[in-house]
């Protein structure tokens, strides 16, 4: 069994509404962080995130009936689909066979438009504020959006993504955060080099500066809280760090078979050689949780271990960040310190579950281009972080043989992601 290679990069971002754009000013330093404007945030802790930036979708969706039914986080997903099968060349003009591409997908979609359910709502609210269910059930129900179930189904990118491009190979959707998004690029990746499928778009997508999203999360204090700072409130590894910033934004590779990729020609971003997955039993706990995340990480990297330059994780500028210095530390002992480290959370914002496979992005941009992206606001280490080469203010220009890519999830589960330069071993 060979190495995929990645022959697609379709990314939507604050910093971008492609691969290219997004890319290109996470090099040169630039930062999508700003208040939210898209719905009043006065009554939460956090009010900055990251937004997309305006992007059209009626070029990516085939039917245009579909994008009534079809939430913002979906059009995130179909964009990025589209995007990188156009800049793989994954069509049926170039051979491909609809039956042996796959589509894995992970998201962290839950409902539909809220807005489409308020007016229902409103009319069955008594003026107590409690829930009146019969008239709920007759006019609220007359009052509510026929579709708003099939526009909430949370696989509902799945159809939407594969309408169009004639996808129907091996398929899967992954409900949760960045290890969401992050495995679903190893499964195709596993799937493509086991033969059960020639080709494959995977990746990630969510919206987590929408009103749902932080009117739920914002209660937590897992944010930050440092709206003055703007910008510079996202500090991962940093000694006065409090929390992340929410951005939108979606991440998606075309995975193929090698020799197939060679054979017609393709532009080869880089070659994933290897997936790992770990589970923390007890996810308060840091030695379980770095002994989880250090199992991902070795699972990815394999026999490449020893040619490991650049990492690109998720930090959330909260405890884990120690939990994950920890983990590259007991990973590569003494070789951590020459090992390029980044993060991207204070340019885009984190990402919820897309922000494990952009950082797969990200690795492929490195070993394609020989580039590692800076790490924003990085102004006061923590020496709980230090021991990794983490790439402080300016992007890093160095041949990078193989870089890993990490997710964490929220409840113990951590996925990475080793994407190389070279399919065969150079050492």
């Amino acid at each position: 069994m060979t190495a995929p290679a990645i022959t697609g990069l379709g990314i939507v971002s604050a910093l971008g509404a492609t691969a290219e754009q997004t890319l290109a000013a996470l090099i040169d330093g630039k930062s999508g962080i700003g208040p939210i404007t898209a719905h009043n945030t006065a009554s939460l802790r956090t009010r900055i995130g990251a937004p997309a930036v305006e992007f059209s979708a009626r070029e990516h969706v085939a039917h245009r009936r579909l994008l009534r039914n079809m939430t913002y986080s979906d059009l995130l997903a179909v964009v990025g689909i589209s995007s990188a099968t156009i800049d793989s060349g994954l069509t049926a003009a170039d051979g491909f066979d609809g039956d042996r591409v796959g589509l894995y997908i992970g998201g962290n979609k839950e409902i539909s438009d809220p807005a489409k359910v308020i007016d229902a709502v409103l009319l069955a609210r008594r003026p107590d504020g409690s829930t009146d269910m019969a008239v709920m059930g007759g006019a609220g129900a007359e009052a509510f959006y026929p579709l708003f179930y099939v526009e909430g189904l949370q696989a509902a990118s799945l159809f939407h993504g594969s309408v169009g491009r004639g996808f129907r190979g091996e398929n899967t959707y992954l409900a949760g955060g960045p290890e969401a998004g992050i495995g679903a690029i190893g499964r195709a990746a596993r799937a493509v080099r086991r033969g059960d499928a020639d080709a494959a778009v995977a990746g990630g997508f969510d919206d987590p500066t929408s009103w749902w999203a932080m009117s739920k999360i914002d209660a937590t204090e897992v944010m930050s809280g440092s709206n003055d700072l703007g910008r510079e409130a996202y500090r991962p590894f940093d000694s006065h760090r409090d929390g992340w910033v929410p951005g939108d934004g979606c991440a998606f590779v075309a995975i193929e078979d090698q020799g197939r990729a060679r054979a017609r020609g393709a532009r080869v971003h880089g070659y994933l050689t290897g997936y790992g997955t770990g589970f923390t039993l007890d996810p308060t706990a840091r030695e379980s949780a770095v002994q989880g995340l250090a199992a991902a990480l070795r699972g990815a990297a394999g026999d490449r271990i020893g040619e490991v330059d650049a990492i690109v994780v998720d930090a959330r500028a909260d405890d884990g960040d120690v939990v994950i210095a920890e983990a590259i530390r007991e990973v590569f002992g003494d070789r951590a310190a020459s090992i390029i480290g980044t993060t991207p959370g204070p340019a885009v914002g984190h990402l919820g579950a897309a922000a494990g496979a952009f950082a797969v992005t990200i690795a492929a941009k490195a070993v394609a281009d020989s580039v590692v992206p800076p790490i924003l606001n990085l102004d006061r280490p923590d020496e709980r972080c230090a021991g990794i080469d983490w790439a402080v203010g300016t992007a890093r220009s160095t041949p990078i043989r193989t870089a890993l890519a990490l997710g964490r999830g929220d409840l113990g589960h951590h996925v990475a992601v080793a994407v190389s330069a070279t399919a065969d071993r150079s050492t």
